[in-house]
């Protein structure tokens, strides 16, 4: 708001007027800068369950013991459902929380209400749900932008690159780094790397495709999205303690095991994959995957790749909260890598590595899912647990929606 207007608004009866920055000073450098706050703080992001107290018409289907099933559908509802009255506008909700007149949310709440409580089981509910959140009118690459990777891996406070760029939608993230809102992000072109609009067009996919219990999470597409883009920015992928050299120019759907069995080996496509790529587990419902092919759970492993050097990397993702669910991830991977390993010669791979991604889990409880070790499953570093802020970190800008991918909120 410019001086002015706020002066306007401050002659008016019953207006308090309350100042802010929602763009970073720009005009005013930080050098001369006395009496301008400058220190970013992150807003709380939008929590549907939250409002969903306040407007019952917004309660996400559940039952009181939700199964594997149905959480990994409230994960993708929320982040439809949160993404979709962002974007509609959440002064509508206030609009309605008033009762006032209300022609734009209206309709939508009162489609969503009778699918929540339609007499189906809690998936045919939440499936119905997900289809009313479809969120069509995201646009991707409509605007180009120099500093789209950055900002989609984040920037701190004061770079270079924001000072000479000016960035609308700006958001402070849980650690303080900058990034553009989601909708920008997914809306924006960078010349400089093409696996950015590669991994923005699958998340955009998230959004307005039909979705089931059997499709990959938002979190999924949102690691590999980011961890394409790091890798393309940086040339090296950090997860945890392991550094893998990698400059990811695509993003392609792939199975390592040609069933859901992870024996099923297809040591063929091994043999062919590429070190500029980086692969998503092709299966049902993945952007990209056609509904009349019928494919089976990729078991294991949801993103992988292959390093010029032979290091085959395999990373499971987890949106779950609780401890044990990542043990159980731990012991599947950590076996899936030893078995890998027996026979790689055969795929030309001359290590195998696995990894465990869990934000939701703290590092004092993935120290109790890892047998009081942090970080190291394996001896030999071959696999290894990535939880709470390290992952979270590796989100990048997607951190500012991270609470959305939660699968559950179970503590044990």
């Amino acid at each position: 708001f410019s001086y002015g207007a706020m002066s306007a608004w401050q002659q008016a009866k019953n207006v308090t007027v309350i100042a802010t920055y929602t763009d970073r000073p720009l005009a005013v450098p930080s050098e001369q800068s006395s009496t301008v706050c400058r220190v970013p703080l992150a807003l709380p992001t939008f929590d549907p369950d939250a409002a969903a107290k306040d407007l019952p018409e917004l309660k996400v289907p559940s039952s009181t013991d939700p199964s594997h099933d149905e959480q990994r559908l409230q994960a993708t509802l929320r982040f439809r459902l949160a993404m979709k009255l962002r974007i509609v506008g959440l002064m509508y909700l206030h609009r309605h929380l008033r009762r006032e007149e209300d022609l734009v949310l209206a309709p939508f709440l009162k489609e969503f209400k009778e699918a929540a409580n339609s007499d189906e089981n809690v998936k045919k509910r939440l499936e119905s749900c997900i289809k009313i959140c479809a969120v069509d009118d995201v646009e991707t690459g409509d605007q180009q932008k120099d500093i789209a990777s950055s900002l989609l891996l984040g920037l701190k406070d004061g770079s270079e690159e924001l000072e000479q760029s000016r960035v609308s939608g700006l958001v402070v993230l849980p650690n303080r780094m900058l990034s553009a809102s989601l909708v920008h992000l997914l809306g924006y072109l960078d010349p400089k790397h093409a696996v950015y609009l590669a991994g923005a067009w699958r998340m955009a996919d998230v959004l307005n495709a039909p979705r089931s219990a059997l499709d990959g999470t938002p979190l999924e597409e949102a690691y590999a999205w980011v961890l394409a883009v790091r890798s393309a920015v940086c040339e090296t992928l950090d997860l945890g303690r392991s550094s893998f050299e990698a400059k990811f120019a695509s993003i392609k759907l792939g199975r390592i095991y040609s069933t859901k069995d992870d024996k099923a080996v297809d040591w063929k496509f091994v043999q062919n994959m590429r070190d500029d790529t980086l692969y998503v587990a092709k299966e049902h419902g993945r952007p990209g995957v056609t509904g009349s092919e019928a494919l089976d759970t990729h078991p294991r492993t949801d993103i992988f790749f292959l390093t010029a050097m032979g290091q085959l990397v395999l990373i499971d993702v987890t949106g779950s909260c609780r401890p044990n669910a990542v043990r159980s991830k731990l012991e599947k991977l950590t076996s899936a890598v030893m078995m890998l390993q027996k026979d790689m010669e055969r795929g030309g791979v001359r290590e195998v590595h696995g990894v465990v991604l869990a934000p939701f889990v703290s590092k004092e409880k993935g120290r109790v899912c890892n047998d009081g070790k942090e970080g190291l499953v394996c001896d030999d570093g071959r696999v290894e647990l990535v939880c709470g802020e390290d992952a979270k970190y590796l989100l990048g800008g997607l951190a500012q929606v991270g609470e959305w991918f939660r699968e559950d909120e179970k503590r044990d």
